[in-house]
């Protein structure tokens, strides 16, 4: 019953996750086209940095969170690989560059994160399933 239980906190939290990066990516891209517009709407406040700080720092930790807990059940590097990758593309594309170049690099990273995040819950359902009971037959 436990695992179980566990396993639907972790969907929920692959979920919230796969959102969240999503949703960084669509700022990302949603953002330069409408610098003129945001202020007249009143979502000046999507403009500042602190609220992609903020974005960026959330995304970041929800699939910091979600692909170690998923790794201690399905034990699949390749995830593990995609979160380092995606973060240092989210990174590198915000810190270092910057500018539309960044974005040319910070899109993909939250894509990536948003793809990792899919890929965990699968991973962990089949891992489930795998090990249910029921499914090895006792």
């Amino acid at each position: 019953m436990e695992d179980k239980i566990e396993l639907i906190n972790h969907s929920r939290l692959d979920q919230a996750g796969a959102f969240l990066s999503l949703a960084c990516a669509i700022h990302c891209l949603a953002v330069p086209l409408l610098l003129g517009i945001l202020p007249l709407m009143g979502l000046s406040f999507l403009l500042s940095w602190k609220w992609e700080a903020l974005f960026i720092c959330a995304a970041m930790f929800l699939a910091t969170l979600s692909f170690c807990w998923g790794y201690r059940l399905h034990r699949k590097v390749e995830l593990l690989l995609m979160l380092y990758l995606s973060t240092g593309m989210i990174v590198a594309g915000k810190l270092l560059v910057g500018g539309q170049v960044g974005l040319w690099l910070a899109i993909p990273g939250a894509l990536g994160l948003t793809a990792g995040h899919l890929l965990n819950r699968k991973l962990c359902k089949h891992f489930q399933a795998c090990n249910d009971p029921h499914h090895l037959g006792e």
